[in-house]
């Protein structure tokens, strides 16, 4: 057990170093590091508008409800640091974040105990759990391009922290895969009726993990139907109700998915960085047999070790129930389908989504493959694994020793103070165009916790087809709007309003309202 949980407690440290350090304080600013951060000043947005609304606001567009994503998570962490008046940013990227990482491992543990798996077989899933990645940095370097870990496609198991839907949605699938197993064994119906409602509302945390298990319960609802046993049947159908009753009010319009056919491999394969463009060319050309090996090698080299999870035999699969099998299977499959081969009609690409989950459930039966080899050979499997993830850590340390990253001033810091402590709480805040484009623009909205007339477009807003969004930032109505925000390293027009903030750094213009305040108005006079 030592070993377990050292494993465990080397992988919580690994996916914290992504996150440990986001809203941090630095010379008297506030620091965002490292990975991924215009998705995390998102979620930092999104929660701090559930803690005072529900349902929420738009945080880069006042007025406008949100729709087409999954905010269940958001809404779980809002309402502790509503209820206990805890921090913004230290609750969802510390408080939460151990809490997730840490219970993702106990919940294998959990798992494996109620299968009678071992030990063996435990330190392996929880080491693909954990360390999962890609091994692109294999194909460059057999292509003659150094050692070189810059290039990445998926999101590896050290940035799982980084998107609480996602991180939120694969710990409630362990929890329910725990009682899933708990249900086949003893055929209790609360059991069931616990999994209908995790199951259910996963669509809510994540829609990708959502759709995996319910085609699981799918198959697992068929397969006790040609059995006839009719008990076992009700905790399928209610995942569906549930499921349908999270999704529709918010993502119901939300368009569904297009065939997009072998796109995926042939842009892999036609990336520059790898020096392959020729064979898509020759397969363009008429070499249509070369499609299998940009399949294959899209599968190899963004898998890398968690693919030995198709390596089974009669043997390992026997180590699950041949429900838990059926469940798994089914739902890899089908949501395998829908990744490689589908995009979404609000989201696009997104629909990457269902392959990088598929990390994490294939932890599972790749452990089973490896648990059955000789020792060699799982080192070997080991030193395949471990350079992804930890050069993601060093690149991690090397961003905070620099202070690379996203860097909001001490002076902006007392404008935004100003917004949020000397401003009505309902006053709509503007910003300048070039910076509401930019996804981070959303860091306005927590910081000074008071609506944006648009802010973040090129991301969420921009992605999900948010209605009026282009709109407002094409052509703003000035009448919306109670209050300019304008970092000085910003292009902005000057207003015929009254400023009641200026340093270094920042102003802050307050509109009047007996003012015209169309888009025409400006004085067409840039300040820098």
């Amino acid at each position: 057990m030592v070993k377990t949980l050292a494993i465990i407690a080397f992988g919580v440290i690994l996916q914290l170093s992504a996150v440990w350090f986001l809203g941090s304080s630095l010379n008297g600013g506030t620091f965002f590091c490292c990975r991924g951060v215009p998705d995390d000043i998102y979620h930092l947005a999104l929660t701090n508008e559930l803690v005072s609304h529900f349902p929420p606001q738009e945080p880069g567009e006042s007025g406008v409800i949100v729709k087409n994503y999954h905010y269940l998570a958001n809404l779980v962490m809002a309402d502790f640091i509503r209820i206990f008046h805890l921090p913004l940013a230290a609750s969802v990227y510390q408080y939460f974040a151990v809490l997730v990482s840490v219970l993702m491992g106990l919940t294998v543990i959990v798992i494996a105990q109620l299968l009678d798996l071992g030990n063996k077989i435990t330190r392996w899933w929880l080491i693909f759990l954990y360390f999962n990645g890609d091994i692109l940095y294999l194909l460059l370097f057999l292509r003659g391009k150094g050692l070189n870990f810059d290039v990445t496609i998926f999101d590896d198991a050290t940035k799982l922290l980084a998107g609480p839907p996602r991180s939120f949605s694969l710990l409630l699938l362990f929890t329910g895969l725990a009682l899933f197993v708990i249900w086949i064994k003893k055929r209790y119906l609360l059991s069931g009726i616990l999994i209908a409602i995790i199951f259910g509302s996963l669509i809510g945390f994540k829609v990708y993990t959502g759709l995996f298990a319910m085609a699981g319960m799918a198959a697992i609802g068929a397969y006790y139907l040609f059995r006839r046993d009719w008990k076992m049947i009700l905790p399928p159908l209610m995942v569906l109700c549930v499921s349908l009753a999270v999704y529709l009010p918010v993502n119901g319009l939300t368009g569904g998915l297009i065939f997009n056919g072998s796109y995926r491999f042939d842009d892999f394969i036609s990336q520059p960085v790898f020096g392959l463009t020729n064979l898509e060319l020759w397969e363009k050309a008429g070499a249509w047999y070369l499609e299998p090996l940009f399949f294959a090698a899209y599968l190899i080299f963004l898998y890398g070790t968690s693919l030995l999870a198709l390596f089974q035999t009669r043997k390992t699969l026997r180590f699950l129930p041949r429900e838990l099998n059926i469940f798994l299977l089914t739902a890899t499959t089908v949501t395998a389908i829908v990744g490689l081969f589908f995009v979404q009609n609000i989201g696009g690409l997104n629909s990457v989504q269902f392959l990088i989950s598929l990390y994490f459930v294939g932890a599972l039966y790749a452990a089973l493959a490896v648990s059955r080899w000789p020792l060699i050979i799982g080192l070997v499997v080991i030193l395949l694994t471990l350079p992804r993830p930890l050069h993601e850590v060093w690149g991690n340390m090397q961003m905070l020793i620099s202070r690379q990253g996203f860097f909001v001033s001490a002076d902006e810091m007392a404008a935004l103070n100003y917004l949020k402590n000397q401003t009505p709480a309902n006053a709509v805040v503007a910003l300048p165009p070039d910076l509401a484009r930019q996804e981070v623009s959303l860091y306005v909205s927590f910081l000074a916790n008071r609506p944006l007339y648009v802010a973040g477009y090129i991301g969420v807003l921009q992605d999900h087809q948010v209605p009026g969004a282009a709109a407002r930032l094409a052509h703003p109505d000035y009448s919306q709007v109670d209050y300019l925000y304008l970092p000085k390293k910003y292009s902005f027009y000057l207003f015929p309003g009254q400023t009641v903030f200026e340093n270094h750094d920042a102003k802050i213009i307050r509109i009047p309202k007996t003012v015209n305040k169309s888009a025409n108005s400006l004085t067409g006079v840039s300040v820098k």
